[in-house]
């Protein structure tokens, strides 16, 4: 039967056409792939931390960085509530600007907001947020976290070396002037 098939001029043409169509659509499965690879791995390799939020705090995605910047299992964070890793002073602040992105999509003003690790120390994240709730292939609340700890902590050693040197010049005037 396929003799007789692809004996025919219009069984030759639709053999090829059936063959040019299958191997544009590996092409393009191909280059899906790539694509979706390369995505995987800036990701995947990425040293913010990348969250995805419904609406109510729960976290749909972490990227991997989110395990490394925590210390805890990338399992950890799989549904859980983002609140549960906020300093407990911070959540007032973090609530309102969730309720807020809420309200309004787009990209949100950039904030500090302290994290539990796994060894129990609060780090500093400064963190931005981009609301996508209306976008239907997100529906949800992005989130990209900086850990800036050391940075913060040399400023705090700064402004205490600026203050007690200026201290000191007070002090070195006010004998200097008694005397």
């Amino acid at each position: 039967p396929m003799a007789v098939f692809t004996s025919s001029v219009e069984g030759c043409l639709a053999y090829q056409e059936v063959s040019r169509e299958s191997a544009r659509q590996a092409r393009l499965e191909a280059a899906v792939r790539r694509s979706e690879e390369h995505w995987r791995a800036l990701i995947a390799n990425g040293l913010d931390v990348i969250l995805l939020l419904d609406y109510d705090g729960t976290i749909r995605f972490a990227s991997p960085s989110t395990g490394r910047a925590l210390g805890y299992p990338d399992e950890n964070f799989e549904r859980a509530t983002f609140l549960s890793f906020a300093h407990p002073d911070d959540v007032p602040q973090l609530m309102e600007r969730l309720r807020g992105e809420l309200m309004k999509p787009g990209i949100g003003p950039t904030f500090d907001l302290r994290l539990r690790h796994s060894s129990g120390e609060w780090r500093i994240f400064e963190v931005r947020t981009n609301s996508l709730l209306s976008v239907p292939s997100v529906a949800g609340i992005i989130l990209n976290c900086r850990d800036v700890t050391e940075a913060k902590m040399q400023e705090k050693a700064l402004e205490e070396a600026r203050l007690a040197a200026l201290s000191a010049s007070w002090v070195w005037v006010w004998v200097r002037s008694s005397a």
